[in-house]
């Protein structure tokens, strides 16, 4: 057995998660209480290989809420989101999908978008 010259292909390690994959807020208005949620969709996008749009259009599918399809099909033609969720311009992609906790005619989801095109002479045009 020739252990020295024996070379055996790692795989590379994961990625580290940087943040959480789900966060809960807090808030005090007026002196009530109210709660949010946030899921970033990154880590389950790199654990199921579905993008990240894909992963979010679906939890929203899934609530089978009245009314919503007109409204995520304009969201959808303005952002570009293909129907298997990927965006055609990959430089505004859908991060993270936030809820309201609270009674469900009460409730509002917010879908957020990060530019990802970042230059210092865009930075200071916008």
């Amino acid at each position: 057995m020739k252990k020295a010259g024996c070379s055996r292909r790692k795989r590379p390690p994961p990625p580290k998660s940087g943040r959480g994959h789900q966060t809960l807020a807090v808030e005090f208005p007026n002196g009530g209480i109210s709660a949010k949620a946030y899921f970033f969709p990154g880590m389950k996008s790199l654990a199921t290989g579905m993008p990240p749009g894909k992963l979010i259009l679906d939890s929203i599918k899934r609530l089978a809420l009245s009314g919503w399809k007109e409204p995520m099909h304009h969201l959808c033609n303005s952002l570009g989101l293909q129907d298997d969720g990927h965006p055609t311009d990959t430089a505004i992609p859908p991060f993270l999908l936030s809820a309201d906790l609270c009674t469900p005619d009460h409730c509002c989801l917010k879908i957020y978008v990060t530019d990802q095109v970042v230059s210092w002479n865009r930075v200071a045009d916008t």
